[in-house]
């Protein structure tokens, strides 16, 4: 009893905290802007890539249970984030996904900074703590001009706590993970960096008695912002430096030299240099931002197309191939789906490309519960299964086999429970259409048979009106009528 009023009071906190988050949103603009609400405190565990993210979900899930607050682990997919080793990032994701297990609500937001998307996820979620790592030992590299993390969210939230949570020391030599994707071979883009400035060169110097030194500094700074926008933060950085090494040497009196002859021209290369630095990591910004909302617009857009042909289908076999091929399409993945009958038996839809354990896909459904591959539960099975509930009851076991090796992120889990919620949707759809169709059936049924007795009796009714009026009057005739 006392459990059962702790889960309702639960729930109606849940729900109080979602319409004040609705009334934030309408009273304000702009995320980041947004003062937090002193409401009810909630935690924000802020992982980083590479060790330690572990230790920080830990400690918030630990401050969590003890207070009883709801909290939210986040990895922020930065451009920044793009120059980490494949394997720090395989370990963010295993700590969000240890995050998700242990009740947290997961996210990985993106943003040209850390700092800044940490902020805006925040004051979104009116969260008014933050939880983040703090490594033991003094930087490497303790650079005045390159303020720290905290000191940077600090100066953001004047109106959140900050938590910090030691972190262990790094463990020198570790060896990649058999699961983590080798890093890519970025020369191509520093290759294409050093051509771009050389056909940069090669033209200014065809055009240098027609083009002044104003000019030809455009099209050097031109070459940054192709490379930028083609090949990232890394490669624009080489032509900046390069773009300003060749224009002094090829451009600026005395020519094939390094030497200048006006000591202002020191100031256009510095300018130069800063120009081109700056737009060559805002051009790397903006291609990484257009690049993670092209991929959510794609998402949307094929779950829009799903739900819009899921509407249309009459039966489970068209359920079953609707979401196998969004399932394909979207994250690459083989798929399987179970549905149950009246008896609770699961039944393998035509048109499954991935092997089903059918004894882990009925714990599934018995429980309720996702298991299986990237779970707690039977993560020995090849396929993720996940239970497909609909608002009356469990409609069937929805088996996703992917082709990638490592974990799936946060937007890809969310993508398929949104996928199971749409398939068990449809088919509770279908079933109650059948049960539609079935009641209809009965009442015509039914219909039909009274019409039948009706016509039926009325058949009857006169034939036996007329005998019983005659054997009245026979009943009547005077003298009676003797039986010869």
């Amino acid at each position: 009893m006392i459990a059962l009023r702790e889960l309702a009071l639960r729930r109606t906190a849940d729900r109080v905290d979602t319409q004040m988050q609705d009334w934030r949103r309408a009273a304000q603009g702009g995320a980041l802007g947004q003062p937090v609400w002193a409401t009810r405190d909630a935690l924000l565990a802020c992982i980083g890539p590479g060790e330690g993210g572990e230790a920080v979900v830990r400690s918030t899930a630990r401050l969590a249970t003890q207070s009883d607050l709801p909290w939210h682990a986040v990895f922020v997919d930065a451009p920044a984030q793009q120059r980490v080793d494949p394997a720090a990032r395989q370990q963010a994701l295993r700590a969000l996904k240890l995050a998700q297990d242990l009740g947290a609500r997961t996210a990985t937001p993106t943003g040209i900074g850390v700092a800044q998307a940490l902020v805006r996820y925040a004051r979104e979620h009116n969260l008014s703590r933050l939880v983040l790592g703090r490594r033991q030992g003094r930087r490497r590299w303790p650079w005045i001009w390159r303020p720290s993390m905290t000191e940077r969210l600090a100066d953001l939230t004047p109106d959140m706590d900050m938590l910090q949570v030691p972190l262990p020391k790094k463990a020198p030599g570790r060896q990649r993970a058999a699961d983590t994707p080798a890093r890519k071979p970025h020369w191509p883009g520093y290759a294409a960096a050093v051509a771009a400035c050389a056909l940069a060169a090669l033209l200014a110097g065809a055009l240098h008695g027609v083009l002044e030194l104003t000019n030809i500094v455009m099209l050097f700074l031109l070459s940054v912002v192709g490379v930028a926008l083609l090949y990232g933060r890394g490669p624009a950085t080489l032509a900046a430096l390069l773009g300003v090494a060749m224009f002094d040497f090829f451009f600026v009196p005395p020519r094939m030299s390094f030497n200048v002859s006006d000591v202002q021209y020191l100031i256009t290369f510095a300018v130069m240099l800063v120009v081109a630095l700056v737009i060559g990591q805002l051009t790397a910004g903006l291609r990484a931002q257009a690049h993670a909302a092209t991929e959510r617009e794609g998402r949307v857009r094929g779950l829009y197309q799903m739900a819009r042909e899921l509407s249309a289908a009459l039966a489970a076999e068209q359920v079953a191939e609707i979401g196998a091929r969004f399932l394909q399409a979207e994250l690459g993945a083989r798929s399987a789906l179970l549905v149950a009958d009246d008896a609770n038996h699961l039944r393998l839809q035509p048109g499954a490309s991935a092997e089903v354990d059918m004894a882990v896909a009925q714990w599934c459904f018995d429980k309720g519960e996702a298991a299986g591959r990237g779970t707690d539960t039977l993560a020995s099975s090849a396929a993720l299964m996940l239970p497909l509930k609909a608002p009356m009851r469990l409609r069937g076991v929805l088996a996703v086999l992917p082709t990638q090796a490592t974990l799936l992120t946060p937007d890809q889990r969310q993508l398929l429970d949104t996928c199971a919620s749409l398939l068990a949707i449809s088919l509770e759809r279908i079933h109650y259409i059948q049960v539609a169709q079935s009641t209809t059936v009965q009442m015509e049924s039914e219909r039909l048979r009274n019409s039948l007795l009706a016509a039926i009796s009325h058949d009857l009714r006169t034939p036996l009106a007329a005998m019983v009026g005659l054997a009245d009057t026979l009943a009547l005739t005077q003298p009676a009528l003797s039986g010869e």
